[in-house]
């Protein structure tokens, strides 16, 4: 089983979010999503999401390309401790993320945007 793991905090989640899920399961058998904590969004972000961690996290659970949604963990300081605990063949990573992964083994795919100019969630909380 070829197992995909992405990242995010899936605020608002919009058409956006969703094509990015259904790329990222679009590279294995089975697509591990985690989602940030609400700390640690306000300490990547500098202001909290609008959708408390439960939500979130309940919402991408429902879509039919995610097989299963894991919480980021609690301590920022450990948050790539998850790449060895879930042990991808690929990570995924949105169009528009920059994180530094520790070398590991496992590929990393970057998804195409999809129309970012109207499905962003920044832009969904300015209207």
């Amino acid at each position: 089983m070829k197992k995909v793991l992405a990242f995010g905090t899936f605020d608002l989640l919009h058409p956006g979010h969703i094509n990015f899920l259904e790329q990222c399961k679009s590279q294995g058998d089975h697509l591990t999503v985690v989602i940030a904590r609400d700390a640690n969004v306000k300490n990547i972000k500098g202001n909290y999401p609008s959708e408390d961690e439960k939500t979130r996290k309940k919402k991408v659970a429902e879509i039919e390309s995610v097989d299963e949604v894991i919480m980021g963990y609690k301590d920022f300081k450990k948050r790539m401790d998850i790449i060895r605990d879930v042990n991808p063949k690929v990570i995924c990573l949105g169009y528009d993320q920059n994180v530094k992964l520790p070398g590991g083994k496992y590929s990393i795919h970057t998804c195409e945007p999809y129309q970012p100019e109207k499905y962003k969630t920044s832009l969904l909380k300015s209207c």
